[in-house]
C-alpha cells in the first residue's frame, strides 16, 4: 500500500475555502447588496456538497456580510448611512491602538511596507479602478493593525474590513483624486515623527472627520449622499 505524503482535507478546511470564496466574491463587488445566495448554485459553482456551503453562510452572517431571513433566504447585506458611521467610529478606535503601538515599537521597516502600500495606491489612480483603489486603501490600514502583533486588534479590524470591502465595491467610488495618497503619507509621517498625539489626530481626521466622511457618500447607501459627517465628539488630545 502506497503511504500517502498528504494530509486529508478535513471538512473545516473546505469550509473556509468555501467561505474565502463567497466572502472575495461580495468583497470584490461581484454579488450586491440584496442578492440572494442559494445554496444550491453556490455548491455548483464551488463544486462542493450543499454542507460546507451551509456553515460557511453561517459563519458569513456571523460575520454580518449576509443575513438570513426566513421566507426570503441568505441575501448580502446592505450597508446604511447608520452602518457605515458605526464602523468608521469603531475603526477611530481601533486604528489608534494600532498606531500607539507601531510608535512603542519603532521598526523601520514598518514603515518601508506602509510606504510600499502607498505607492501601490499612487500607482493604481490612473486606471480608475474603483475597487482595486479601495481594496489598497483598506489593505493600508489592516496592515497597520497586523504590523501591531495584536492578533484580537487584527480581528476586530478585518471583520469591519470586510463589511467595507464590500461597502466600497458597490459604491464604485472613483479615488481620483491625489488626496488619497496624500492622507496615507501624512499618517505615515507622523508615526515616524512619533508623535502619538498628532498620529492619533491625524488618524481621526482621516476616518471621521469631513474628508473621510466624504469617501462613505458615493453610493451604497443612498441617504449618506446628503448626510453629514458624524458629530464630532472626540476630545482634542
Amino acid at each position: 500500500m502506497v503511504q500517502s505524503r498528504l494530509a486529508r482535507v478535513s471538512r473545516q478546511s473546505m469550509q473556509q475555502e468555501v467561505v474565502k470564496a463567497i466572502r472575495d466574491a461580495i468583497s470584490s463587488g461581484q454579488y450586491s447588496p440584496g442578492d440572494r445566495l442559494i445554496e444550491q448554485e453556490l455548491s455548483e459553482q464551488l463544486g462542493v456538497s450543499r454542507a460546507p456551503v451551509r456553515e460557511a453562510l453561517r459563519q458569513l452572517v456571523g460575520e454580518g456580510l449576509v443575513e438570513a431571513e426566513t421566507h426570503r433566504g441568505t441575501t448580502v447585506v446592505s450597508v446604511t448611512t447608520a452602518d457605515l458611521e458605526e464602523i468608521a467610529r469603531l475603526r477611530a478606535a481601533l486604528e489608534p491602538v494600532a498606531i500607539e503601538r507601531l510608535i512603542e515599537l519603532g521598526d523601520p521597516q514598518h514603515l518601508v511596507i506602509l510606504r510600499g502600500i502607498v505607492s501601490e495606491i499612487r500607482a493604481a489612480l490612473p486606471r480608475r479602478d474603483p475597487v482595486l483603489i479601495s481594496h489598497l486603501d483598506m489593505r493600508f490600514h489592516e496592515t497597520m493593525c497586523e504590523l501591531s502583533g495584536y492578533p484580537r486588534l487584527l480581528s476586530a479590524w478585518r471583520v469591519l474590513g470586510i463589511q467595507l470591502r464590500s461597502y466600497f465595491a458597490v459604491a464604485q467610488y472613483f479615488f481620483d483624486d491625489e488626496s488619497i495618497a496624500g492622507n496615507h503619507e501624512r499618517l505615515i509621517d507622523v508615526i515616524e515623527r512619533g508623535d502619538v498625539s498628532a498620529a492619533r489626530e491625524e488618524l481621526y481626521e482621516h476616518i471621521v472627520g469631513p474628508e473621510g466622511w466624504q469617501l462613505y457618500r458615493h453610493g451604497g447607501a443612498p441617504e449618506a449622499q446628503q448626510e453629514p459627517a458624524p458629530s464630532d465628539t472626540h476630545e482634542k488630545d
